[in-house]
């Protein structure tokens, strides 16, 4: 026991696996840390059988049987343990809250299995510090489904797809329940501590179990990496792809974002003024970790060998037409009178015009470029809508290039300009 104690002690970061003989050992606790409604168990005749405590007295706790009934009084503090619980970590269980049972799951149970920490199954409401004595109750399935559903990570090969809750944070990483033996450990260079938050499902991979029986898990790669970025780089700009908030700070929020009718998933950044019209101060007001919104890709970009992307939430279309410097070099040297055929990507507002994509005539990166209301039409053009509409085919011209801005003016007018 001694030995026992001594390693469930570890941090969890290495908290070992245990073999089927060291599971079964049941703790003894002192009699001070005894309450009445206690589930224990109580040694009779060479038998440890299962009771409740109907009082503690200084001389020892009257019981009373679960198996008969019966009642004894004051017995001794070596008569008396407390078994490992019933309830796991995975278990759907019922919740006593205001005179009503309320289905729920159980996230973890605390050292001294007296108390554990619960998700209401029905409005998502987080609780800790629930006594299993009194306010924890089996429903009929719920051994037979937590064992049904049990994970052996010796049974697991390397990848293997796994859900999961967060249980514990570190600066190191995180504790990933996801109904096994103990937890497993993601570590922060698979997922920043600081977008996590407890409670949270993810969906990780088993990697290996370690000499000191640490389980590794990673965030799962549901997408090659080369694929994804490619899909990322050629959506148009007038496309909404759907991202689920995992951080904010001030000055943005940073999300996952996912690709329509995948779950292929990528870091992505939305800086605050791309949150909503208007001035917003402080992004972290806007949005909740978790929360599921509508983006559009602004910008990618490869940083040190990795795929950035700017995103915007914004619903109106003043969105920033800037494009790379290097870039724009290639349409520098165009004559006024060279014809390109580009592709509208969205209206800019209010009423500014049309920002086409096109590529350089020797080929290369698209970059993007904005026509004007008055380089439309001849005549008057209050509102570009009923000239082109996104993902229409235009011609134009290109009439000036500001490479260090990033801006480049066309036009769909024919003649001198």
């Amino acid at each position: 026991k001694a030995e026992l104690l001594e390693r469930l002690a570890a941090p969890p970061s290495v908290t070992p696996l245990l073999d089927k003989e060291q599971r079964d050992v049941v703790i003894p606790l002192p009699l001070g840390a005894l309450a009445a409604q206690e589930r224990v168990e109580v040694e009779c005749d060479g038998e440890w059988l299962p009771a409740k405590i109907l009082s503690v007295r200084g001389r020892g706790c009257n019981v009373r049987y679960a198996s008969s009934g019966g009642l004894e009084r004051d017995v001794p503090q070596s008569r008396i343990r407390i078994p490992d619980t019933w309830v796991k970590s995975g278990m759907l269980v019922e919740s006593e809250f205001e005179d009503s049972w309320w289905p729920c799951r159980v996230l973890n149970v605390s050292s001294g299995s007296r108390t554990c920490a619960v998700l209401h199954t029905g409005d998502g409401k987080l609780e800790t510090h629930v006594d299993i004595g009194s306010r924890i109750r089996e429903t009929m399935s719920t051994v037979k489904d937590y064992e049904e559903s049990r994970v052996d990570w010796y049974s697991l090969e390397k990848g293997h797809s796994l859900k999961g809750r967060v249980l514990a944070i570190w600066p190191s990483g995180c504790l990933v329940d996801v109904n096994a033996e103990n937890c497993g450990w993601l570590p922060s260079s698979q997922v920043p501590p600081s977008t996590l938050r407890f409670g949270q499902s993810l969906d990780v991979e088993f990697l290996r179990v370690q000499e000191d029986g640490r389980v590794l898990v990673g965030k799962r790669r549901l997408y090659s990496e080369e694929d994804l970025e490619m899909k990322l780089q050629s959506l148009p700009m007038s496309e909404w792809i759907a991202g689920t908030v995992t951080g904010a700070k001030p000055f943005g929020i940073f999300m996952d974002v996912t690709l329509s009718g995948s779950r292929a998933s990528r870091p992505a950044t939305v800086h605050a003024n791309e949150i909503r019209e208007g001035y917003v101060g402080d992004a972290t007001r806007e949005v909740e970790v978790g929360q599921e919104v509508k983006v559009r890709v602004l910008q990618s970009d490869f940083v040190r060998g990795k795929l950035e992307l700017i995103c915007s939430m914004r619903e109106d279309h003043s969105i920033r037409w800037r494009s790379r410097p290097e870039d724009l070099k290639a349409f520098t040297q165009l004559p006024r009178n060279a014809w390109l055929r580009g592709v509208v990507e969205y209206l800019a507002s209010p009423k500014l015009g049309l920002v086409v994509g096109l590529e350089p005539p020797g080929g290369g990166r698209k970059a993007q470029g904005l026509v004007h209301c008055t380089c439309m039409l001849k005549g008057f053009v209050d509102d570009p809508a009923p000239v082109a509409k996104v993902g229409d085919e235009v011609k134009v011209r290109v009439l000036n290039v500001d490479v260090n801005g990033g801006r480049m003016l066309l036009t769909m007018k024919e003649g001198d300009d």
